[in-house]
Formats: C-alpha cells, sequence, structure tokens
C-alpha cells in the first residue's frame, strides 16, 4: 500500500465576528420558537399577544441571523464554520415559521 503523505498547516484562522453574532442570535430565535411552540402546545392554541409578540421577535432573529451569516460569509481570511452552523438554524427556524403560518 502506498502511504499518504500528511499535510500539515499552521495557520489559523479566527473565528468571523459576524458568524460568532450569527450563531448568538440563530440560538436565541430557535429558544424562543420552541418556547412559544411550547406555551402554544400546553395552552391548546389559545395563546394571547405577547405570544405572538414573541413569535414575531423570533421571525425577526432569524432574520437578522442570516444577514449576519452573509455578512460573516463576506469576510476574508476568517474561519467560517459558525457562520454556517448559525446560518443553516436561522434558515431552518425561519422556514419552520413560515410553515406553519401557512398551515394556520
Amino acid at each position: 500500500m502506498k502511504k499518504r503523505k500528511k499535510v500539515y498547516s499552521y495557520i489559523r484562522y479566527p473565528h468571523a465576528r459576524n458568524g460568532v453574532l450569527c450563531v448568538v442570535l440563530s440560538g436565541i430565535a430557535l429558544l424562543t420558537t420552541i418556547a412559544v411552540c411550547v406555551i402554544s402546545i400546553v395552552n391548546n392554541g389559545n395563546t394571547g399577544l405577547p405570544t405572538a409578540a414573541w413569535g414575531l421577535l423570533a421571525i425577526v432573529l432569524s432574520a437578522a441571523g442570516i444577514w449576519f451569516a452573509f455578512l460573516a460569509l463576506w469576510e476574508q481570511d476568517k474561519n467560517y464554520l459558525l457562520a454556517a452552523i448559525g446560518g443553516g438554524i436561522s434558515m431552518l427556524t425561519l422556514v419552520s415559521w413560515i410553515i406553519m403560518m401557512a398551515r394556520g
């Protein structure tokens, strides 16, 4: 068998600043979405205006998370792992809200 040559990289890229913000926003949006869904299930769908406001906040935070993911991907020579994770979570959260609103 032929041995593969090991490749070493000594360059460590720091995380993108907007990527960290993206993960924080998407995490808050995901937790808010889960909380609103639990409150709605417990109350059999009879929730008040504050629950709807929390849901709108989750939608806005998801959209902001997607925006900051795109901004993080435009940064040069950075590690984009957090931007990818946060953007994915924000996309899933926003799509779940769109599906919930479409279903009624």
